[in-house]
């Protein structure tokens, strides 16, 4: 038994008893259930305990086992020691994202625990010592948001249960925000002023988190301002000298979070007491009635003239106009009056001061003759007419006398009406002489004036008249009726125009006053007939009728033949109705019912069809019969019907049935509904492998192949089938290649993906989700035919990516493999990243490092860069990159700039390149960037930040032997760097003023007590660790590690600022050390190799 468990674990429990004559029985107790069985296996008495989830209670249980001779034996009492390893679940938090000042909202935490609760912290950016309230599963808190203040609430909490386990909320933010406006408590301020006064304005102001602007405005002053004194906010008020406009303010106070209030505006009213003062008056004092004559009034006052209020005898409505302190009239002397003109003024300005004129006189004389105004009358008239004369006169001082002459009266006299003098005139029936007229007007002072000889010409205009018209307004087709006009004229009818819609060349035969016409109805056509007459006089007079209907009816229904009387049909069938029918005037409708609906029938040259479409068995309704009529109808709705047709419906049987599964692996256990319609009576199943069924629902078995199952239904009228595709196959068992999903190459190198699968499959290749293919890309089986078992994809990185400032970039690779019979596809993928190394090859890249800059900086025109690349550890060889930190400072624009650290394997240096032993190697890596020439060539105070362990394997770091060496095309350069700090893991560097990025390599010693460190091109931790793994395999293959002796380390050259070269006395102190070191590997060599002799002896001994 497991003797310490976890709430909620699945545990055995077992007893291995042996008896002699067997076990009869057993009695087994446990504590979490009374009645719990023994189940055997052999001599094993087993048992499953499910450890409650809700308890930590310890759990106790023992048995006996009794055989058949009633001898038992009984286990003492075992616990199980129970402990809770679950935390809690925070299910929900509940709160309201955005609040304002002073609301009070509630926080809830939906909180569960197997074993419950035991503590909550809570904690709240508005309360230090909060504590949550418990309702069931909710943990709750009401929050008073403060008054006076809009900074965001946080807020967390930790639930723990009893076994100490919690679970903490993320921090919860609420957005704060305040719309209590402010509030306006007084205003201060004069309602009356006089000009030129200074007065004081007060706005008395409050709000909870405080005014931050005012907008003060006063139509006295656009940019005025408010002075700020406590909560009072004041102006003072220079009150203008020259104006009485009333002066309105209002102000708007703001707080900071932009609530606002704004007052309403205020009014001060400003007054004034100087009358203006009338300084000249200019106008003519004689006059002719007609003349046009300005008079003027130059007037003064200190705030202007409001008003004005001329008074003149002629012109009870007269106003003056203003021309600066000019107020004039100009007065039109009337006409027809010699009366004196009298006026006077008076000035008011806005502040109710005024200044009157006394009354002045102007003398008025006349001189003018009538004026013959208009002459209305009618030139051309007709005899009979009476038609009137008129003279519009004018006179300034009236009309005295008339005298009127007109050829058809000796003694004619007008007649008076205002300016008018009216004549009304007979023209003779029986003359058409022109008549001539004139007139002459005096007035009281001898002024007269005459017209000139008028004529009106005089003309006959008098129709013919129609006395009545005779005719029948309503027949029927092939009727003969007569139409008659009686006209009368008195110098009677020259000719006649008579026009009838049935008859284009229709004339009127004349009978005295009487004008006939006899009409034959047309037989075909139901038509109304619509006729009319003009008749004419010697005089070109004419008289026409309105256009008058005759309607038309007609009573012979339409006549059918049948072409195709459908009387019998099958479920499914369509079927067609044909009849032929004609009407003397045409058939107008034609109407079909089926089973009481009704639809037009098709037209074609008098024959008439309709389609009826029977429903099909699997319709989902079923019919014995259909019922049909016919009914045609002419323009004049006569009516035939074909009285009904009954159609018998035969029930045909239609196959249809489904599966509830079609495809999968083996054995396929399928399923079969029957979804046939149409009274089925039997059913026969043909499942393609052999088999058969009468069942209709049977379930079937498939193995590996392609089915065609068949099922053929049948009833009294006849049979039907219906068949479906099942497919099954094995499941696949497949092997991919490459067996890592993390894939890294270098830039020019191939990668080969491959799938290998046991079923004949489709296979689709994929680069970041779309079909790979291209230059560079080589692909096996890449089809959808399910043809093959493998399939691969070959990709040539620098001919597939094909640039030439190709810097890095990672692509997933997948393959979708699919069957029809298994109807699913199976996905693979890799994450390759392809990057443009230094390295010979892409084994050689132990890490890689991308990173966009932590931060960019401005300092004054130069950004400066800062890379953070710590904490970076290989996967491939558990070594934590050394690098901190790269910077450089640029005045170019940085967007998008990346670095890159390739991380390399000692083994990719060239020792013919290098100046230095490949064993004092800390780490060998590569610097670059997407934009060289920006950084290399564009940027200045370059810097590298690196770190090293201060200890390895029981080795102390040398400071003095840290050097950064930088490979540039003239070789390697070593730089002396400066030790920045020691954290007690690391001592950190840095090297600053760097020439340029690219590879670069960390070397360092360490001293030993008793070991040493190799020449292989790895640091000595590392080959620590890699000489023991060797070590453990060389037991089982009889292979020894062959340690090459290191050798010293060359002088090197420091390029930092103050100093050029390494002091002689630490080159020195570099030597020792290389030649104690050469001491100690080779102890170390041959302690090692005496060691591997034994454990290759020991091994053979066992063996």
């Amino acid at each position: 038994y497991e003797e310490n468990v976890n709430t909620g674990d699945i545990v055995g429990i077992g007893f291995n008893v042996n008896d002699n004559i067997g076990i009869a029985s057993t009695d087994f107790n446990i504590s979490t259930n009374g009645t719990a069985e023994l189940t055997k296996d052999g001599n094993w008495y087993n048992y499953t305990l499910n450890v409650p989830v809700d308890s930590v209670n310890d759990i106790d249980f023992n048995a006996t086992f009794s055989d058949a001779a009633g001898n038992f034996n009984s286990t003492d009492d075992i616990s199980v020691n129970v402990s809770d390893n679950i935390d809690p679940v925070i299910q929900d938090i509940v709160y309201e994202e955005n609040v304002n000042t002073g609301d009070i909202v509630g926080i809830g935490f939906n909180v569960n625990d197997n074993i419950g609760i035991a503590s909550t912290d809570f904690n709240i950016s508005t309360n230090g010592t909060a504590e949550l309230t418990k309702d069931g599963n909710w943990y709750n808190y009401t929050l008073n948001v403060p008054l006076d203040s809009v900074d965001d609430i946080v807020f967390n909490a930790t639930f723990s249960d009893t076994s100490g386990n919690y679970n903490t909320s993320n921090d919860k933010t609420i957005n704060v925000t305040d719309n209590i406006a402010p509030v306006i408590q007084d205003i201060v301020y004069e309602e009356n002023a006089n000009t030129g006064d200074i007065v004081g304005i007060g706005f008395n102001v409050n709000d909870n988190i405080g005014i931050a602007s005012t907008d003060f405005n006063i139509s006295t002053n656009e940019t005025a301002e408010l002075t700020e004194d406590g909560n009072w906010y004041n102006y003072t008020l220079n009150v203008p000298l020259d104006s009485v406009d009333d002066i309105v303010f209002n102000a708007t106070f703001s707080d900071t979070s932009g609530n606002y209030n704004t007052s309403s505006d205020k009014t001060i009213n400003v007054t004034d007491n100087i009358a203006p003062v009338i300084q000249d008056i200019v106008y003519e004092e004689n006059a002719n009635t007609g003349d046009i004559v300005g008079i003027g009034f130059n007037v003064n006052d200190n705030i202007g003239i409001t008003s004005t209020d001329f008074n003149i005898s002629t012109n009870e409505t007269a106003e003056l106009t203003e021309d600066g302190n000019w107020y004039n009239y100009t007065l039109n002397v009337p006409v027809d009056s010699v009366n004196d003109i009298d006026f006077n003024a008076t000035f008011s300005d806005a502040a109710g001061n005024f200044n009157s004129t006394d009354d002045i006189s102007v003398n008025v004389s006349d001189n003018i003759d009538p004026v013959i105004q208009d002459i209305v009358y009618e030139e051309n008239v007709n005899t009979g007419d009476i038609v009137g004369i008129g003279f519009n006169v004018n006179d300034n001082i009236g009309i005295a006398s008339t005298d009127f002459n007109i050829s058809t009266n000796g003694t004619a006299e007008l007649t008076k009406d205002g300016n008018w003098y009216n004549y009304s005139l007979h023209v003779p029936v029986d003359s058409i002489n022109d008549i001539d007229f004139n007139a002459t007007f005096s007035d009281t002072a001898g002024n007269s004036n005459a017209t000139d000889d008028k004529t009106i010409s005089v003309t006959d205009n008098i129709a013919p008249v129609i006395q009545d018209i005779v005719y029948e307004e309503d027949v029927n087709t092939g009727d003969v009726v007569a139409i008659g006009f009686n006209v009368t004229d008195h110098i009677g009818i020259t000719s006649t125009d008579f026009n009838i819609s049935t008859n284009g060349t229709a004339e009127l035969t004349k009978g005295g006053n009487w004008y006939n016409y006899t009409l034959t109805v047309p037989e075909d056509s139901v038509d109304d007939i619509v006729f009319n007459a003009t008749f004419s006089d010697a005089a070109g007079n004419s008289n026409a009728t309105d256009d008058i209907t005759v309607n038309v009816s007609d009573n012979i229904k339409p006549s059918y033949n049948w072409f195709n009387k459908v009387e019998s049909a099958n479920t499914g069938d369509n079927i067609t109705i044909k009849l032929n029918a004609t009407d003397n005037i045409g058939v107008e409708t034609y109407n079909i019912t089926v089973d009481g609906d009704e639809y037009q029938m098709k037209e074609d040259s008098g024959n008439y069809t309709h389609n009826i479409s029977i429903p099909a068995s699997d319709s989902g309704t079923l019919v014995s019969s259909i019922t049909y009529n016919c009914t045609f109808g002419d323009a004049a709705g006569n009516l035939n019907s074909t009285g009904n047709t009954v159609i018998n419906v035969s029930v045909l049987p239609i196959a249809n049935f489904s599966a509830n599964v079609t495809r999968g692996t083996t054995p396929l256990s399928v399923e079969f509904s029957d979804n046939s319609s149409g009274l089925v009576k039997s059913w026969n199943w043909d499942f393609g492998d052999g088999n058969t069924s009468t069942e209709q629902n049977p379930s079937h078995v498939f193995g590996s192949g392609n089915f065609t199952v068949n099922l053929t239904v049948e009833n009294n009228n006849g049979t039907s089938t219906k068949h479906l595709n099942i497919r099954a196959a094995d499941e696949p068992v497949y092997v991919v290649s490459p067996n890592e999903t993390e894939l890294l190459s270098k830039y020019g190198e191939e990668m080969n993906f491959s799938i290998n699968n046991t079923l004949f499959s489709s296979y689709e290749w994929f680069i970041d989700g779309t079909p790979l293919n291209g230059s560079g890309v080589t692909l096996h089986n890449n089809n959808t035919d399910d043809s093959a078992h493998l399939s691969y994809c070959n990709v040539n990185t620098s001919q597939y990516i094909d640039q030439d400032d190709f810097f890095m970039d990672v692509y997933n690779i997948s393959a979708h493999v699919s069957n029809e019979s298994l109807e699913r596809t199976d996905v693979f993928s890799w994450e390759w990243t392809v990057t443009n190394s230094s390295a010979k090859q892409g084994d050689e890249i132990d890490h890689l490092i991308n990173k966009t800059p932590e931060e960019v900086t401005k300092i004054g025109s130069e950004s400066h860069v800062r890379f953070n690349t710590s904490n970076e550890t290989s996967e491939k060889t558990g070594i934590e990159c050394s690098i901190n930190m790269v910077s450089f400072n640029t005045s170019n624009e940085t967007d998008d700039i990346q670095i890159k650290i390739e991380v390399l394997n000692t083994s990719a240096l060239n020792e013919s390149e290098i100046d230095f032993s490949k064993g004092s190697v800390y780490q060998y890596m590569d610097i670059s960037f997407n934009n060289e020439s920006l950084v290399n060539e564009g940027s200045n105070n370059r810097s590298i930040e690196f770190k090293v362990y201060n200890e390895v394997n029981g080795g102390t770091l040398l400071i003095n032997t840290v050097y950064l060496r930088h490979k540039d095309t003239s070789g390697w350069e070593a730089y002396k760097p400066e030790l920045l700090r020691n954290d007690g893991t690391y001592s950190h560097f840095i090297v600053r003023d760097i020439p340029s990025f690219s590879p670069y390599a960390v070397t360092a010693d360490y001293e030993y007590d008793s070991a040493t460190k190799s020449d292989d091109g790895l640091p000595a931790y590392l080959k620590w660790k890699m000489f023991k793994e060797q070590m453990e395999g060389s037991t089982e293959g009889d292979e020894v590690v062959d340690v090459e002796k290191p050798e010293s380390e060359d002088t090197v050259s420091s390029q930092q600022p103050d100093s050029t070269d390494i002091p002689e006395d630490t080159n020195k102190e570099d030597t020792t050390t290389a030649d104690g070191d050469n001491n100690l590997a080779a102890m170390c060599i041959g302690l090692l190799g005496l060691i591997a002799i034994l454990l290759i002896i020991s091994k053979r001994k066992e063996k």
